[in-house]
């Protein structure tokens, strides 16, 4: 009896089998694809914890600080692996790389794209941190420039036995360009005031008030407010310098020969101090915020990127007129290489932001913002003649 050979119809069946099979034969993963995907799980951290930076307060964990304000250059090291993920079908960390990139430009909507012409009726105003602006340039900057509100960090009123001394340029444009100083009301009572507030062509009483923490060390006052009238207009002003980061850099420690143990180790302390120190001023003007009457501005030098705590503390129910009006990437320090947005201007409802810029001037270490601001018609409407100015907050 002749064997019969099954080895055809087995052959058959195995062919049949994988060609109606649904499962896709394995392929080998090359080791650079789970390189990049380990790289992209790995950012994908990073930029999750720089996104949580806004929600978690400064003094509690202040390394998630240093991711949100390097979270922008995060993101962009996401980019090259979300078109690995898609084509090695990762569909989970596919999904939270783009959403990762949308959160973050949601933050930064509407792109500047409300911007408008601005006119001679609105009201214009700079914020600049600048310890020291040549003479020469006060003409191109100031003058040229012009604004009805100027706001400075780094700039002081010393009360000395022969009279009171201030930094060069603000008696340049009390002199020569009538500008009026908001805090002239505390020179008497104070030995040393930062953070003045300029005012032009407004009816300013002297209803100043200035606020600190106990820093253990100079106790400067780093935050300013001040009451003004355009018009039937009140509002109130805030010139706000929060605390900074510490006058040891990364990039000079690195070039100054030290062991990176040594590094981290001062950074450490230098930034936790600092961190420390802005929660209690973030917590003490959120406070008076809280309690304000009058339409007002927040403006100055914040020390964080708007994906921070501390400027999200302030931001809340307020809006950023950069964000809404400015163009371009908006950053303000360092000058030479503006890479970080930690100067802002924040107004309350009461306010339309029309226009705002960053000008490209390198007289400091930060980069001066103007912006033009324009009071809600029906806002004017509800402020009477001889309106009395609310009380302190």
């Amino acid at each position: 009896m002749p064997v019969k050979n099954d080895r055809s119809s087995s052959d058959r069946s195995i062919h049949l089998r994988t060609k109606l099979s649904f499962k896709k034969p394995r392929t080998k993963t090359f080791w650079w694809v789970r390189l990049i995907l380990f790289w992209q799980i790995g950012w994908l951290i990073v930029v999750w914890c720089g996104l949580a930076a806004r929600y978690v307060p400064s003094d509690v964990f202040w390394p998630l600080q240093i991711t949100g304000i390097l979270l922008p250059f995060w993101s962009v090291a996401l980019v090259p692996g979300i078109f690995i993920l898609a084509w090695k079908r990762k569909w989970f960390s596919f999904v939270l790389s783009i959403t990762g990139l949308f959160l973050i430009a949601l933050r930064m909507w509407p792109f500047g794209l409300a911007a408008v012409s601005s006119t001679s009726r609105d009201l214009k105003l700079m914020t600049y941190n600048a310890a020291n602006v040549p003479a020469d340039a006060w003409d191109t900057l100031f003058e040229q420039q012009h604004p009805d509100l100027l706001f400075f960090q780094e700039s002081y009123f010393w009360q000395l036995p022969k009279g009171t001394e201030s930094t060069r340029y603000l008696y340049y444009l009390k002199d020569s360009l009538s500008y009026t100083f908001a805090p002239s009301a505390l020179l008497k009572k104070v030995r040393s005031f930062s953070n003045p507030i300029l005012t032009r062509g407004l009816i300013r009483p002297d209803t100043v008030q200035a606020y600190q923490v106990d820093d253990g060390e100079s106790n400067q006052n780093f935050a300013t407010r001040s009451v003004l009238q355009s018009g039937r207009f009140w509002f109130a002003v805030y010139n706000v310098h929060l605390q900074s980061l510490g006058e040891q850099k990364p990039w000079k420690l690195m070039r100054s020969g030290k062991s990176l143990g040594d590094i981290i180790e001062r950074l450490s302390l230098q930034y936790g101090r600092a961190y420390q120190i802005q929660a209690k001023e973030v917590r003490l003007l959120k406070n008076v915020l809280e309690k304000e009457t009058l339409p007002y501005l927040v403006v100055g030098d914040f020390n964080n990127t708007i994906h921070n705590w501390a400027y999200a503390e302030f931001a809340s129910g307020m809006t950023d007129v950069f964000i809404e009006t400015g163009a371009g990437w908006g950053g303000t320090y360092h000058s030479h290489q503006p890479l970080f947005k930690i100067d802002h201007m924040l107004v309350s409802w009461h306010w339309r932001p029309v226009l705002a810029k960053v000008l490209s001037v390198e007289y400091s270490d930060h980069r001066p913002v103007v912006a033009w601001l324009r009071p809600k018609a029906e806002i004017m409407k509800k402020m009477p003649n001889g309106a009395k100015i609310p009380p302190y907050p």
